[in-house]
């Protein structure tokens, strides 16, 4: 019975087990945004899911062609989409490769960020 305390359990390799993985965040150029496209592209091979959240997420929904929320580091609209246009052909050749892989990719359906968040707290009438 106390065998199990004793005996040393066997060995196994950090990626012998599937993980989910999470990308997101600020990217500050279109190079940023490319460098963690190949990120999960590294991550692929071993996680069974891939969380794409922050700018990551309105990259990889522009991919698929659905029109996107605008990012307070553009000034202009024109120029987010000229950045999601240029890493465009990298999401959709990660898209293929997550199906060849059996590799799910959860993209956001709907958020808001702020930097300051107004609550609206209404009492109630008695």
């Amino acid at each position: 019975m106390h065998e199990r305390h004793i005996k040393r359990p066997d060995y196994q390799g950090y990626f012998e087990h599937k993980f989910s993985a999470f990308l997101g965040g600020n990217c500050k150029t279109a190079a940023d945004i490319l460098d963690k496209i190949l990120l999960a592209n590294s991550l692929l091979d071993h996680a069974s899911q891939l969380v794409f959240t922050g700018e990551m997420g309105l990259v990889a929904i522009h991919a698929l062609g659905i029109e996107t929320g605008r990012i307070d580091r553009f000034q202009k609209s024109e120029q987010q989409k000229h950045d999601f246009d240029e890493v465009k052909p990298f999401m959709v050749r990660l898209f293929e490769k997550a199906s060849d892989y059996g590799v799910r990719l959860l993209l956001p359906i709907d958020f808001h960020c702020a930097t300051k968040p107004t609550i609206n707290i209404k009492k109630p009438a008695n």
